[in-house]
């Protein structure tokens, strides 16, 4: 999950690092809300998955049940909102964003793995 969020906030690194001619708004300034909305999902429920530790198989499910839906949309919405910037093509930010499409879809069926895998962890005890 961490890698798909640092993926994605490289995406938009990396375009204002290599701006196109001509174009004033590739700024890092401008992405910072695309960063920090593409990020927050995914910190987050990484963060909040490894505060409980092997305690209790009901809160991870709880928590991997309530994040996966966020993880789903937020994540593609901000993919395609990095895709909508125009990226040059074959530019660092083009393949860094083709990488994110692999690391975000990883992260969600990570995040749904581990959800059925605490249901039945929670059910067989």
């Amino acid at each position: 999950m961490l890698i798909a969020a640092v993926n994605l906030d490289f995406v938009f690194v990396l375009f204002s690092a290599h701006p196109q001619a001509g174009r004033p708004d590739t700024g890092l300034v401008n992405f910072v809300v695309q960063m920090v909305i593409s990020a927050v999902p995914f910190v987050g429920t990484a963060a909040l998955i490894t505060t409980i530790g092997r305690r209790s198989a009901g809160m991870l499910a709880l928590i991997t049940g309530i994040a996966l839906p966020f993880l789903f949309f937020f994540g593609a919405v901000m993919g395609f909102a990095a895709s909508a910037v125009e990226l040059p093509v074959n530019s660092p930010s083009a393949v860094a964003l083709t990488i994110y499409q692999f690391t975000w879809l990883a992260a969600v069926i990570a995040d749904g793995l581990t959800l059925v895998a605490a249901l039945l962890a929670r059910r067989a005890a």
